[in-house]
């Protein structure tokens, strides 16, 4: 491990880089496993869950040995950290308080945030024509009309009068878990979660190439204050994924 005097500037310090890299392999590994059961229709969230824990620890060890080669952080790169990891967690926690709950599929929140109550419910990505995927009064109005057809630019009616979801379920995924683990909220603040995360890793590719801890939370804090990033995180987007 590369070693530096306290009064340098280097690199955020090693528990930070395991923690930020460890939960994006837990990310990745949920993800993926969870779209492979759901393809399959066996989604559990009880599977799903175990199974990419068992994937992130066998990819810790290899997370571990590719910090080995980061400086090691001096005193002051210490308490930057400490004040980034603050800093990120109140802005998560103020847009944590200010959540959008879309549910129609006309717009893209809406469409991941559906998937993932059917996976979360179902297990499966095959939903019958009506149901809860476009919620009851889609099926009250088909149920009415012989001739009503559902209309959705996020989740049309495909082959054998099933809903075909558009876009990445991976997010969808994620999502199913934290609603699994704590009802609709956990659902819908996942991608502030997510950004959360992903505010981690900005700090830290930051102090890289950034030769001032200052301005490599500046960067990171003013990312997280922006309208772009607070639009996407707060909605059930997979742009923070």
């Amino acid at each position: 491990m590369v070693t530096v005097a306290d009064d340098e500037p280097a690199g955020a310090p090693r528990w930070l880089w395991i923690v930020v890299l460890a939960a994006a392999a837990a990310l990745v590994a949920l993800g993926l496993i969870g779209v492979v059961l759901a393809m399959a229709g066996v989604y559990h969230t009880w599977i799903a869950l175990p199974a990419a824990a068992v994937a992130t620890a066998a990819a810790v060890p290899t997370i571990s040995r590719l910090t080995d080669y980061e400086p090691a952080a001096s005193t002051s790169g210490r308490r930057w950290a400490i004040v980034a990891a603050v800093v990120i967690v109140v802005l998560g926690g103020w847009s944590a308080g200010r959540l959008g709950h879309h549910v129609v599929t006309t717009h893209d929140p809406g469409v991941y945030a559906n998937t993932a109550l059917w996976i979360a419910e179902d297990g499966s990505l095959r939903a019958p024509a009506g149901g809860t995927a476009d919620g009851p009064l889609v099926a009250a109005v088909l149920a009415e009309f012989d001739d009503a057809q559902v209309i959705s630019p996020g989740a049309y009616v495909g082959g054998d009068d099933e809903l075909e979801f558009q876009f990445s379920h991976a997010p969808s995924v994620v999502m199913a878990a934290a609603s699994d683990l704590a009802g609709r909220r956990g659902l819908f603040v996942t991608p502030v979660l997510v950004g959360m995360l992903a505010l981690g890793a900005v700090y830290l590719l930051a102090t890289r190439f950034v030769r001032s801890h200052g301005l490599a939370l500046a960067a990171t804090a003013t990312l997280g204050l922006s309208i772009p990033w607070l639009y996407v995180t707060r909605s059930t987007y997979s742009e923070p994924f």
